[in-house]
């Protein structure tokens, strides 16, 4: 598990940023996402699931902020993305999470686009009056 978040750093190491590297390490390698890997017996990125990173998202949704799970979503896909394109890292059980993820959405939340992954779901509040698109 972790030689591929190792390899999906050092493959996006020239087109993002540092704190995005950093961020993205801290969020797969060092977070709580190892964590919950570890308590539900997950090793290698062959066991690991889409329905492992919904459930994570689930269970941490009344901990953590709806940004810090937008983040961590946006580096999930990353790393499925690259596990299906990449021979030696195919996990056959992940897509891409999807995104349509209805946690954080607010009433009066409109969409932006994620620097590391330019999905469509992370929520920033508009400003009054305005109209959500």
């Amino acid at each position: 598990m972790e030689g591929a978040v190792v390899a999906l750093l050092h493959h996006h190491k020239l087109d993002w940023s540092a704190t995005t590297l950093a961020n993205a390490e801290h969020y797969l390698l060092k977070g709580r996402w190892p964590e919950f890997l570890a308590y539900h017996g997950i090793v290698h990125i062959d066991q690991l699931t889409t329905e492992s990173f919904e459930e994570y998202m689930t269970v941490h949704a009344s901990v953590l902020k709806p940004a810090t799970l937008m983040k961590f979503r946006c580096y999930a896909r990353a790393l499925a993305k690259f596990c299906q394109e990449r021979p030696g890292y195919q996990a056959t059980h992940i897509e891409r999470c999807r995104a349509t993820c209805s946690i954080g959405r607010r009433a009066g939340a409109r969409r932006a686009t994620c620097a590391t992954c330019s999905c469509q779901t992370r929520t920033e509040r508009s400003p009054p009056g305005a109209s959500s698109s």
